[in-house]
């Protein structure tokens, strides 16, 4: 038999673990804290979706036909080469709009990037005037304003609101599709298909083809006056010309 001492010890280590386990159950993640609207401009009503989350291993692969396709302007465009990213609708966006406002910080840096790679030799030969006259003016109408952090942020925020505006204003609307007890989606009118309506989701940047017979009266009348006569025979009877199978709008 053990001496006393230690039975004393085991239950002490015993109940110790018992504790530290029951501590690890009840302990929840920390929540990420959101992100501040200040520092954020989004109209979108949700930022671009991704495929849908690989399935578990206890079920069947789904058919790489059935997941959801991505419309072209939220497609991720990266150059390996160059390391940057062209289009990246999660960062930036003008329609739906989405951006992230610059810091003063940014916009020196900018002045110091266009400073860098400006050159004002070829202007002052085309001119007749002198390099340095091309440099000053270069300085007080790009650079300055950008150094000046009220007047850039100014001009920045106030540029951007307009450019999202014309987006808004003359882009393609976005509206809900498809006649009641069907399959309605909201979205942008994004082309004719043999048959179908080619639609990019507004909440998920994913394309959805709605078949004609799932359009209701208002959708006939809104295409009637958005797309061309060929594209709506294109969308009522369809074509035998396989040129023509797709129209997509510009």
């Amino acid at each position: 038999m053990p001496p006393k001492s230690s039975a004393l010890s085991a239950a002490m280590a015993a109940s110790i673990s018992k504790g530290v386990d029951k501590s690890i159950t009840r302990r929840q993640p920390a929540s990420t804290p959101s992100p501040t609207a200040s520092t954020n401009v989004d109209m979108r009503e949700a930022p671009v979706g991704l495929a849908t989350p690989p399935p578990s291993a206890k079920k069947d692969p789904p058919d790489m036909h059935s997941l959801p396709e991505l419309a072209d302007q939220y497609v991720l465009r990266v150059s390996t080469i160059e390391q940057v990213e062209y289009l990246n609708a999660r960062k930036f966006c003008v329609k739906p709009a989405c951006w992230k406002r610059w810091t003063a910080s940014d916009y020196a840096s900018f002045a110091d990037d266009l400073r860098q790679q400006f050159d004002p030799v070829s202007l002052a030969r085309q001119r007749g005037i002198p390099v340095d006259e091309v440099q000053q003016v270069f300085s007080a109408i790009v650079c300055n304003p950008l150094y000046d952090a009220a007047e850039a942020t100014r001009r920045g925020e106030e540029g951007m609101q307009q450019i999202f505006d014309l987006y808004n204003k003359y882009g393609t609307p976005s509206r809900v599709h498809g006649k009641d007890g069907a399959k309605r989606i909201k979205g942008e009118l994004a082309g004719i298909e043999q048959g179908v309506v080619v639609i990019t989701g507004t909440t998920t940047g994913n394309k959805y083809k709605l078949p004609a017979e799932q359009l209701s009266e208002a959708d006939l009348e809104y295409l009637e006056a958005t797309v061309t006569g060929g594209e709506m025979e294109l969308l009522r009877v369809g074509v035998t010309n396989a040129s023509r199978d797709v129209v997509m709008l510009g």
